[in-house]
């Protein structure tokens, strides 16, 4: 008996022991499990909850100049959001004196002849014309045409022979302003005027000077006014065997009279 009791009271011994090792096992409270005795650990002692502050001790300079860098760039960010857009330019331009595009041309005055109107070599005609950046009015009028003779080329001092086939004409006509500004002094208009031949081509102007047959030059002189007038005369040069037929006033090429003349017909 005695022996079987000692044998029970081990066995008791035996079962308590192992009872306390389960019990220190296993955790009654996560239920996780303990790791193998001489393995390390991979996790935290913290529950999963909690972030682990971080130890007061543990140098902070790093972690200072991160936090000023970034609110440096987050103010440079709020600043550069938050600044007003440029104000806009109120200042009130200077006003111009003038209008887009005028250049001092002569307003119509109605007396204008039409382009396309066919004219006597006596008939007056008022039309546009335009000197660098101003325009005026004015009339033609008093047109003669005379044909010269070869012998001419020797009273006009022409080198012999460059006019040979040749000869001569002579056109004049005066010139009266009648609008726009007084500043066409020295303009001579013997170029708004083209004669055409029974060929059917311009005349050619001439190097001479007619002078010495009474065809001369004129223009406007300084201080002319509006109104004032001056005749005008130039050689030309066609064939011998050509006849002038007509006058034509074309203005600017991009007028409305370069393809539709004002003509006056010769003889």
């Amino acid at each position: 008996m005695i022996c079987t009791r000692q044998h029970f009271s081990r066995w008791v011994a035996i079962l308590g022991v192992g009872a306390l090792a389960l019990t220190a096992c296993a955790d009654p409270v996560s239920g996780r499990a303990v790791a193998q005795p001489g393995a390390a650990s991979t996790q935290s002692a913290a529950a999963p909850s909690t972030v682990a502050k971080p130890s007061s001790s543990a140098p902070t300079t790093s972690s200072s100049s991160s936090s000023s860098q970034s609110s440096s760039s987050s103010s440079a960010s709020s600043s550069s959001s938050s600044s007003s857009p440029p104000e806009e330019n109120t200042a009130t331009p200077p006003e111009e004196t003038t209008a887009p595009g005028d250049t001092g041309a002569a307003a119509p005055t109605g007396d204008e002849t039409p382009p396309g109107t066919t004219l006597a070599l006596t008939d007056p005609a008022t039309l546009p014309v335009t000197f660098i950046d101003d325009t005026g009015n004015f009339t033609f009028s008093d047109f003669k045409v005379v044909q010269g003779s070869v012998d001419d080329w020797a009273k006009l001092e022409v080198e012999p022979g460059t006019t040979a086939g040749l000869a001569p004409w002579y056109v004049s006509f005066t010139v009266t302003q009648i609008s726009g500004k007084a500043t066409f002094e020295y303009s001579d208009f013997i170029t708004e005027i083209r004669g055409v031949t029974d060929q059917g081509r311009d005349l050619d102007y001439s190097y001479a000077y007619g002078s010495s047959v009474g065809c001369e030059s004129g223009y406007f002189r300084d201080g002319y006014a509006i109104g004032d007038s001056y005749t005008t005369c130039t050689v030309f040069q066609t064939d011998d065997r050509a006849k002038v037929v007509q006058l034509e006033f074309r203005g600017e090429y991009d007028g409305p009279y370069y393809d539709n003349p004002v003509v006056w017909t010769v003889g």
